[in-house]
């Protein structure tokens, strides 16, 4: 038994490291075994057989030379971009949303179809099917160098088992297990996570929060949650709410939420909450320049 764990211990080690030498490629490259070294603190032997690795996996590609520090000029590697790819899907209230992406995160394709948030999850499911069916064929990839699917969708979520439990403002949806619909699907891995979360990673990796290992995230958009990232790690909390704040109440008399509550930060700030007061306040008979689409809306 203690042989066991040490061996899974050693292996999540390495590929802790592998991660670490080939995020900094990523972000660094083309740079050489020497820098890797000296930025990531494990021993040259450790890099020189991660990047063996790698090199083998088709992930790194040697990119030119470095200048030399008196012997001969050090190799370069650099992430092979265009050697695999991704897709990137967003479970929202009035779209559902994909992209297929480089490991440099550049975007080769995408396309999104508007949505109902009232519609039956498997209606929805139809739709997320038909935008990832077309992102890929745009882009004329092959499934073979599609590495995994992410999938960013409102919480509440089960993290761990894939499953979109009850969202407040998907009112079709009910313990729905997405992560392997997809997987069965595609028959590739698929990651399930909560929509603020996967924004706030985006903004640690390519945004205002880049560089930072302490994050607090506040998404602002139909509803309202949050993200709190702590030492380059998502605190998740107790049922994976960490950093949800939309669904506390701050106004006991406040408007009934989509979630049950009453005067909960997103029934009176969000996005749908505006769009609500707006309703109202045009059908109470208040001049608007917005009484026409309202009007449209309504009738459609």
């Amino acid at each position: 038994m203690e042989s066991n764990r040490s061996a899974s211990n050693a292996d999540h080690m390495k590929q802790m490291n592998r991660s670490v030498v080939l995020s900094l490629i990523r972000n660094e490259g083309p740079i050489s075994k020497a820098d890797i070294a000296e930025k990531t603190k494990l021993t040259f032997a450790t890099i020189s057989n991660i990047i063996q690795k790698l090199f083998q996996s088709n992930l790194i590609s040697e990119q030119g030379h470095g200048e030399s520090k008196g012997g001969r000029k050090p190799v370069l590697y650099g992430l092979n971009a265009n050697a695999y790819y991704a897709v990137g899907v967003e479970v929202g209230v009035s779209q559902v949303s994909a992209v297929l992406t480089n490991l440099q995160a550049t975007v080769v394709a995408e396309e999104k179809v508007p949505t109902d948030a009232s519609l039956e999850s498997t209606s929805i499911v139809g739709q997320m099917f038909a935008v990832i069916d077309t992102v890929i064929e745009t882009a004329g990839v092959t499934k073979e160098s599609i590495l995994g699917i992410g999938i960013s969708a409102p919480g509440p979520l089960d993290i761990e088992s894939g499953v979109i439990l009850q969202p407040p403002n998907l009112t079709g949806w009910r313990h729905v297990p997405l992560r392997d619909m997809v997987s069965e699907r595609y028959r590739l891995p698929v990651h399930l996570e909560k929509d603020a979360n996967a924004a706030a990673l985006g903004e640690m990796w390519f945004g205002a929060a880049k560089g930072k290992e302490n994050v607090i995230f506040i998404l602002a958009d139909e509803g309202i949650g949050g993200s709190v990232i702590y030492q380059g790690r998502f605190y998740r909390g107790f049922n994976n709410g960490g950093g949800d704040l939309g669904h506390g109440t701050i106004d006991i008399d406040g408007p009934l939420c989509n979630c049950g509550n009453y005067g909960c930060l997103e029934a009176l700030s969000s996005g749908l909450a505006v769009v609500r007061r707006v309703k109202e306040e045009v059908r109470r008979g208040v001049s608007s320049q917005l009484s026409v689409l309202i009007e449209e809306d309504e009738k459609n």
